[in-house]
């Protein structure tokens, strides 16, 4: 485990941003254990767990715990340990994006943190769509998303699908098939690498 020293950027945009580069340099399915063991070393969190639920797929594929907390099954005693309650029924796509998108979650400043049972349901809430408020908690989630592709998809990759979007040599179906089946990704992630903001959104 190591340490940085806060600066402008802060912290937590400092361990991301140590994450990403690394990521660069990975083939593209590289497994999301590294990614966690990735996130050990870089001093963001002591340990992970998973714990698997029944969730509605439709609604819910996965939520993160971060200690010292109590809900439910989910017992975290620090806040440097972390669970992901994920559903069981994700195919290897799914669960590839879930379990990134919650790990990206360790990468949160203290102001869209979960740190009590309250904050923790009202983000299940949310997660599900049973109410539609958002507050910097909520937000965070949106933030961990483009983390996640920033993290899953090096950016020449990123590049060399654009191109191949643009060249017109294969229909939009096609290039999104292959680029999602090369990355092991759901198919959906592919609209929103073609945010022509997706690198500032990191905010690296």
């Amino acid at each position: 485990m190591r340490a940085f020293a806060t600066n402008k950027m802060g912290v937590f945009e400092l361990y991301y941003n140590a994450l990403y580069d690394w990521a660069q340099s990975q083939s593209p399915k590289f497994s999301i254990n590294s990614i966690r063991d990735r996130i050990i070393y870089e001093g963001c969190a002591t340990s992970t767990t998973e714990q698997w639920f029944g969730f509605n797929v439709k609604k819910l594929w996965s939520l993160f715990v971060r200690g010292p907390i109590a809900l439910g099954a989910c017992v975290v005693e620090s806040e440097t340990d972390f669970v992901i309650a994920i559903a069981r029924d994700l195919n290897p796509q799914q669960r590839r994006i879930a379990l990134t998108k919650e790990l990206m979650r360790a990468f949160d400043a203290p102001a869209e943190r979960a740190t009590d049972s309250e904050k923790m349901r009202s983000t299940f809430k949310f997660l599900s769509g049973t109410t539609r408020t958002i507050g910097s908690i909520e937000a965070s989630e949106g933030e961990a998303f483009y983390r996640v592709l920033g993290v899953l998809c090096p950016e020449t990759e990123r590049q060399d699908y654009l191109k191949q979007k643009l060249s017109g040599d294969v229909t939009d179906y096609e290039a999104d098939f292959e680029f999602a089946a090369k990355l092991h990704l759901p198919q959906f992630v592919c609209s929103t690498l073609l945010d022509e903001n997706f690198i500032e959104r990191l905010e690296l």
